[in-house]
């Protein structure tokens, strides 16, 4: 049997048999007589960042936490702890990640930098708010903000 449209499984829509990616097996058969994915191709490549997101959190916290061992510093993440967002809370940038690093590449920045990576002492912001930080504590960051605010 074979269609024209078809029920996404994700996210349920009712969409062309084009919007679906070709598979060769576990599928069902369009009209063209080619197999399709349960999914259609939007849900398929949210799933998709999303799993790469989470695979890069794998390997961020496994890199943090290696780190934390070798220079006795502690260390209470959890995936579930922490969530990437799309955009920097501290500079609203877009977020992403490239080769190599760039202003827009998420980091680990611990909030009070005496204290370790702890759920409640981590927030994700862009490598540029990190980087603009350094290991000021929010105390010093306010001062060097009202200091060079005064020259505008």
């Amino acid at each position: 049997m074979s269609r024209l449209d078809y029920s996404c499984g994700s996210c349920g829509y009712k969409r062309k048999y084009t919007s679906y990616s070709i598979k060769s097996a576990e599928g069902w058969y369009a009209v063209d007589g080619t197999r399709r994915q349960h999914t259609c191709k939007d849900c398929n490549r949210e799933a998709c960042a999303k799993a790469r997101r989470r695979k890069w959190l794998e390997y961020k916290l496994a890199e943090i936490k290696a780190k934390c061992l070798r220079d006795n510093i502690e260390f209470n993440l959890f995936i579930d702890d922490l969530d990437v967002p799309n955009f920097c809370p501290a500079l609203g940038i877009p977020l992403g990640r490239r080769k190599g690093y760039s202003d827009h590449t998420p980091s680990f920045d611990r909030i009070n930098p005496l204290r370790g990576y702890t759920k409640d002492n981590v927030v994700i912001v862009s490598w540029r708010a990190n980087r603009a930080k350094s290991n000021l504590s929010p105390t010093e960051l306010l001062a060097l903000a009202v200091f060079y605010h005064g020259f505008e």
